[in-house]
C-alpha cells in the first residue's frame, strides 16, 4: 500500500488521482516500458552497478542507468541473462499472481533477442520504434512499427483547421410583414460541411438604424444548405432601409468559428 501526497490540484477530482497513478508508471522517464526491461534496472540498482536517477547514481558513484548506449548496457545485458535464468519477477509478491515463470521467460526471451538485433534495450509500444543508435555521429534511426493499432491518418484531420467556409445567399428586397427564406451555404474544400460536426448555425439581424433586432438558429436542410427562416411576425420588427445579416457558424471539431454578412433593403 503506498500513500501518496501531492500539491497539484485540478477542478476534476479524476485528474488529481491519475497524477497520483502516473508517478508509479513502469517507464523510462520519456514513455512507457515493458516490466522485464525495467527489472534489469531493478537488479542493475539493487546491487549497486547502476542507478535509476541522477541523485542516487551521484551518491553511489556509479553511472545512471542508459538504456540506449554506454558501458550501461553491459551490465543491463549481464542482468538480462541472470534474470532469465533466475526466471525473476520483480516484487513477486504482487506480481507474481500476474506473471507466470512461463510468461516471464518468455518476456526475457524476447528481451534477448530485441538486445542482440538492436544493441540496445529501448523497448516501447508506440507507432515508432528506436531502431539504431550512433553517439559518435549522434544519430537515431526510428522506424514505423507496423502493428500498432491506430492508423497512419488517424490525426491527419489536424494538419489543416477544418474552418467552414460559408456563403449567404440573402434576398435584394424583403417585404416588411411578409416572410423568408434566406439560405445559408456551409463546406470545406467544396464538399459538404458535415451536418455532426457543426455545433450551431446562428444569425443575427440588425435594422436600417444599426439596432439587433431579431436572432436565432439556422435549421439544416440537406447537404451543406441551412436555412435562416424568417415568419411574418418577425419580418414586422424591421424598418425600412438597409439591413444586415451575420451568419455565425460553430464546428465542434475548430475552436474558430465562421462568419459572413449580407445586406439587403426592407421595404414596406
Amino acid at each position: 500500500m503506498i500513500e501518496y501526497y501531492s500539491d497539484q490540484v485540478y477542478l476534476d477530482a479524476e485528474y488529481i488521482a491519475a497524477t497520483a497513478a502516473d508517478s508509479f508508471d513502469a517507464d523510462y522517464g520519456f514513455g512507457a516500458a515493458p516490466w522485464d526491461a525495467v527489472a534489469l534496472g531493478i537488479l542493475a540498482e539493487k546491487n549497486k552497478e547502476l542507478a535509476f536517477t541522477a541523485d542516487k547514481a551521484d551518491k553511489l558513484k556509479v553511472d545512471q542507468a542508459n538504456y540506449i548506449a554506454g558501458p550501461s548496457l553491459k551490465i543491463l545485458a549481464k542482468y538480462l541473462d541472470q534474470a532469465a535464468k533466475d526466471g525473476y519477477i520483480p516484487y513477486k509478491a504482487t506480481l507474481g499472481q500476474y506473471i507466470s515463470a512461463d510468461d516471464a521467460a518468455a518476456r526475457y526471451k524476447a528481451l534477448k533477442a530485441w538486445y542482440d538485433a538492436k544493441k540496445h534495450f529501448w523497448v516501447g509500444n508506440g507507432p515508432f520504434y528506436l531502431d539504431s543508435v550512433d553517439t559518435t555521429a549522434k544519430i537515431v534511426v526510428l522506424k514505423r512499427f507496423a502493428q500498432f493499432p491506430d492508423p497512419a491518418d488517424k490525426w491527419a484531420g489536424f494538419v489543416e483547421p477544418k474552418i467552414a467556409k460559408v456563403e449567404l445567399t440573402a434576398p435584394t428586397v424583403l417585404k416588411i410583414g411578409a416572410g423568408a427564406m434566406i439560405p445559408v451555404n456551409i463546406t470545406y474544400k467544396g464538399e459538404p460541411y458535415p451536418s455532426d460536426e457543426i455545433n450551431f448555425v446562428k444569425y443575427l439581424i440588425f435594422d436600417a438604424n444599426g439596432n439587433l433586432v431579431l436572432k436565432g438558429e439556422a435549421k439544416y436542410m440537406a447537404s451543406s444548405t441551412w436555412q435562416v427562416v424568417l415568419t411574418p411576425e418577425q419580418t414586422k420588427k424591421l424598418v425600412a432601409g438597409s439591413t444586415k445579416i451575420e451568419v455565425v457558424v460553430s464546428s465542434k471539431v475548430v475552436a474558430i468559428p465562421s462568419y459572413k454578412s449580407a445586406t439587403f433593403v426592407a421595404a414596406p
